[in-house]
Formats: structure tokens, C-alpha cells, sequence
């Protein structure tokens, strides 16, 4: 497949995803996927907000994007690993005072 119908094939994952965030659009855009893109970040685990920040700035100037939390890829392979949070009250008190 060319570079460019691999390109579009994403985008349309992605907007799939933007237009009905489910568990399935989710898979199906995990499934289809080549890797990393500007626009799409996976992290392994949770990261320091701080470094959080960065990355969100980064993709919000270049036209924004996914981070993807719980999934690590290497070699064009993506390994789920899922994350574990202590507390879920918690960390949603810290992701609106971001």
C-alpha cells in the first residue's frame, strides 16, 4: 500500500474515533495503524504532567493529534499494556487543573 492510502487510511480512523469515540472505533484504529505520526502518540504509562504538557502543546501547534495512553509500540508493533490508576478521582482533579 502507498504512503499516501496508508496516510488516508489513518486519517479516516481518526476521524472515525473524533466522530464516535467507542471501544470499537478504538481497536479499529489500534488494528490498522502503522506506528507514530505527529498527530498520534503512544505512551506505555501514564507520564508526568509536566511532559504531558509539552506534548499536548506540540501537537496543538502543528494541527493536534491522539496520545494514546496504556499502549507501547516498538518496531512498528503495538504492545497493549493498559494503566493502572490508584485513584480515578484523583487523577481527574489533576487533568482539569492542567
Amino acid at each position: 500500500m502507498s504512503g499516501d492510502k496508508v496516510q488516508k487510511g489513518i486519517k479516516e480512523d481518526f476521524a472515525k474515533l473524533f466522530e464516535n469515540p467507542s471501544r470499537e472505533s478504538l481497536r479499529q484504529l489500534l488494528a490498522n495503524n502503522t506506528g507514530e505520526y505527529d498527530d498520534l502518540d503512544f505512551k506505555g504509562e501514564w507520564i508526568d504532567s509536566s511532559k504531558l504538557a509539552k506534548h499536548i502543546i506540540g501537537m496543538a501547534n502543528k494541527s493536534g493529534g491522539v496520545i494514546i495512553f496504556g499502549v507501547d509500540e516498538s518496531d512498528n508493533q503495538l504492545i497493549t499494556k493498559g494503566i493502572v490508576l490508584d485513584d480515578k478521582t484523583d487523577f481527574k482533579k489533576n487533568i482539569k487543573k492542567k
